[in-house]
């Protein structure tokens, strides 16, 4: 929570410039950086290479939430869709990627694996299509 320690929690690397390759990439946060220029960081492990993060590229799991699909190039044809977050792959080919599970007016189910980016948060009161 905000101040409280994420130290065990999964998240996802985001907003890094350095480092772009790791973006997208799932970690578990590591213990708190108390000291040095780091401090304030948590420490986290990318293919046993050790980091310091800022919270804010890490980035909360969001499985449960209630978002509207925005931005797909490859399926405008979802732009818009509400759905509910699924889980987060934390490994494999989608991952840092969310499922999502589509099924447009009684068709077919089919299974997504969507960037966080392009999922926008459905604001409270906003109607879902």
């Amino acid at each position: 929570g905000a101040g409280g320690s994420r130290q065990g929690e999964m998240a996802v690397l985001v907003g890094l410039v350095s480092k772009p390759a790791l973006n997208g990439r799932v970690v578990e946060i590591g213990r708190r950086v108390t000291g040095g220029k780091k401090a304030g960081r948590y420490g986290v492990e990318v293919d046993g290479e050790q980091y310091a993060m800022k919270s804010s590229n890490l980035e909360a799991d969001r499985a449960g939430e209630q978002a509207v699909l925005e931005g797909l190039v490859g399926r405008p044809d979802l732009n818009g869709v509400a759905v509910t977050v699924g889980r987060l792959h934390l490994a494999g080919p989608h991952e840092g990627r969310y499922a999502i599970r589509h099924a447009p007016d009684g068709g077919e189910v089919e299974a997504l694996a969507i960037r966080s980016a392009n999922l926008r948060r459905l604001a409270v009161g906003e109607a879902s299509t």
